[in-house]
């Protein structure tokens, strides 16, 4: 009697823990239209205090995780006010880019260019 509940138990578990494991690497998606971009990078490129060198073997992309030696800031007030749906991230700008950072996991959630 107790294998089959083992058995049953086992391979549930099997059955659920990948779709465990895909929801904790799934990134938040953050909408963001072509004008809010602009808003943003034009609102953080004003913080000129926030400039990071582009680390040796990192690649600004979407899921990447942000290396330590990268300094990241909340969004401005005034991003969030405009875009509701931004609050809670973080910012870092590496190079010339705005990357927008999940600021549990560090990972980028999305890129902004010129």
């Amino acid at each position: 009697m107790k294998k089959p509940l083992f058995a049953g138990a086992l391979a549930l578990a099997l059955l659920v823990f990948p779709a465990l494991v895909d929801a904790q690497d799934a990134l938040p998606k953050l909408d963001l239209s072509p004008a809010q971009k602009e808003t943003i990078y034009q609102s953080i490129q004003n913080q000129k205090h926030l400039s990071n060198a582009s680390p040796p073997n990192f690649v600004g992309e979407v899921g990447a995780v942000v290396p330590e030696t990268v300094q990241t800031e909340k969004l401005p007030k005034t991003v969030v006010e405009l875009m509701p749906q931004a609050a809670g991230y973080d910012y870092a700008k590496v190079a010339d880019q705005v990357l927008i950072v999940e600021p549990k996991s560090k990972r980028v959630v999305a890129i902004i260019s010129e």
